[in-house]
């Protein structure tokens, strides 16, 4: 049986419906056999269809013949609710012309009648306030048959697909795929390539708005931490996820709290740097810094000894590239970090507060954010 959209349908009142629809379906059948095979189920189905797959158009007509008979509840594809709308409308137009010109005391053709409501409130609550007896008007059938009339109008939501693909999947409560079938076939591939670009764009969107919801996440955490030491574990947390962020490319393997041999000494962070080619590959060969040091202050005024301090960490060995990263730097930080380059030959960049928050935010890598703060840092030196 086909399926029949009316609140609280019984199955005595389905089956009754589905009979008249056969009842159409077997009229339209019948007439068709008087015209030649070329001809038949024109008009019921989109032209380009019926002149490509003619075997097509008659597999739809015995399907939906075949589901009127059945006992299971079939919910109609675009192309089969097409294709019925068509035939009911064909039958609809014989019956009127058969109106027009039969003889008094003739039956109605399809046993059509005509509604007759007097109160709605006598109407009863099961099957949409129909009986079997009111039911089998042409009215009926349009307004029930069918979820939507989507598959009339699949060139004018095409076209508004095809201004904005993206606007349309987001805002227009339709998939053109389950229309597809009703779509011309240079139309369909159209709307398969287009379809194809938007979702690659869609994905970019969506993963450029979790990026910027992440890393707007971070920005929030950094301010709101605390300068000093009561927040310094919290800090070096949030600035070891921000790094690896940052430079996942580049920078790999971080490690926390690393001690020395002896001992003696701990560095707050390093990262292996794995770069093959670009700016971290060239710091590795120019500083041999296979290895990429990284201080920690949670602090809003460094000191002489915070600079020393990583100073002291850089040598041939390890390298003598290293970063510094406080909550605000100053021009004396500056002047201490050109006087470890002119005395050790070690290159100590400084990032503030300012400095990460960009690097977060900009549209380039934040390694070109780096890079750009070394080229300064050397044609000041």
């Amino acid at each position: 049986m086909i399926k029949v959209y009316v609140d609280n349908i019984t199955n005595e009142f389905l089956s009754s419906v589905n009979k008249n629809i056969k009842e159409f379906l077997e009229f339209y059948i019948t007439t068709q056999e008087d015209n030649e095979d070329e001809f038949r189920y024109e008009g019921i189905f989109p032209e380009f269809l019926f002149r490509t797959n003619k075997s097509k158009c008659k597999h739809v007509v015995k399907e939906l013949y075949e589901f009127s008979k059945d006992r299971y509840i079939h919910t109609l594809s675009p192309l089969h609710e097409y294709a019925l709308f068509h035939i009911i409308k064909y039958c609809e137009d014989i019956y009127s012309d058969y109106e027009q010109d039969k003889g008094e005391g003739d039956d109605s053709l399809f046993k059509i009648i005509e509604e007759t409501y007097e109160d709605e409130e006598e109407y009863p609550n099961e099957n949409g306030g129909y009986t079997l007896f009111n039911f089998h008007t042409f009215d009926f059938y349009y307004q029930n048959l069918f979820q939507d009339f989507d598959f009339l109008d699949v060139d004018f939501y095409y076209n508004k697909f095809k201004l904005s693909p993206i606007f349309f999947n987001n805002n227009i409560n339709l998939n053109l795929d389950d229309y597809i079938e009703l779509m011309p076939f240079d139309i369909r591939d159209e709307y398969l390539r287009l379809k194809a670009v938007s979702e690659t764009i869609d994905v970019s969107e969506q993963n450029k708005q979790k990026t910027e919801e992440y890393t707007e996440s971070l920005v929030k955490r950094l301010k709101g931490i605390i300068p000093g030491k009561n927040d310094a574990k919290k800090y070096e947390i949030l600035m070891e996820e921000i790094l690896r962020y940052v430079f996942s490319a580049y920078l790999t393997e971080p490690r926390v709290q690393v001690k020395t041999f002896d001992n003696r000494e701990i560095i707050d962070m390093t990262f292996y740097n794995s770069a093959t080619k670009g700016f971290w590959h060239d710091v590795k060969i120019k500083h041999h810094s296979n290895v990429i040091v990284i201080e920690v202050k949670n602090k809003e005024l460094l000191g002489n000894e915070d600079i020393f301090q990583i100073s002291a960490r850089l040598n041939d060995d390890i390298g003598r590239f290293g970063i510094m990263v406080a909550r605000n730097i100053t021009e004396l930080d500056k002047e201490r970090i050109y006087r470890r380059l002119y005395k050790s030959n070690n290159v100590i960049l400084l990032l503030s507060d300012e400095d990460i928050i960009q690097m977060l935010r900009t549209d380039e890598d934040a390694t070109q954010y780096i890079k750009n703060m070394y080229r300064v840092f050397l044609e000041e030196a």
